[in-house]
């Protein structure tokens, strides 16, 4: 479904009745998250009355295009719109991969919601990496995968 949708979609896994959220994480890397599903992790704080954690996951990243440079430039103006229930961490380079290091942070912080995103290559198709089908697949939390 996801792969053929011609608008945002979001697909949703659930283990358990999480909602509303109590702690949203958001794994800013290129190879998990667009700019689409950082945004929509935001305004789900906001209706869930959550907060969020923006974990910044660079260093994984192989290839960067934009590097969420304008993100990390701005937060002030994402505490004003969003509120004071944001925080941004470093991934804390315990682990050598992603994945592990998604899973690691989803433990540490008792988050019960993890947003993520992919977008379309360049002939509009749709690849979900490994390492993104392991942190659905293998998660205790709720999943929201986004489609830009």
């Amino acid at each position: 479904m996801i792969k053929n949708s011609n608008t945002i979609t979001a697909a949703v896994s659930t283990h358990g009745n999480n909602y509303p959220y109590k702690r949203i994480l958001v794994p800013v890397s290129e190879g998990l998250n667009t700019r689409v599903s950082v945004l929509f992790g935001l305004y789900l704080k906001l209706v869930s009355g959550s907060s969020i954690l923006l974990a910044d996951m660079r260093r994984f990243d192989k290839k960067r295009t934009h590097g969420f440079q304008s993100l990390f430039e701005h937060m002030e103006q994402v505490y004003e719109r969003f509120g004071p229930e944001v925080s941004v961490t470093r991934g804390g380079g315990l682990e050598t991969n992603l994945r592990n290091e998604v899973h690691r942070m989803i433990e540490d912080t008792g988050s019960d919601c993890v947003v993520l995103g992919v977008r379309p290559d360049r002939y509009g198709r749709i690849r979900v990496k490994a390492e993104l089908k392991s942190v659905v697949k293998e998660s205790q939390v709720d999943t929201i995968l986004i489609k830009r």
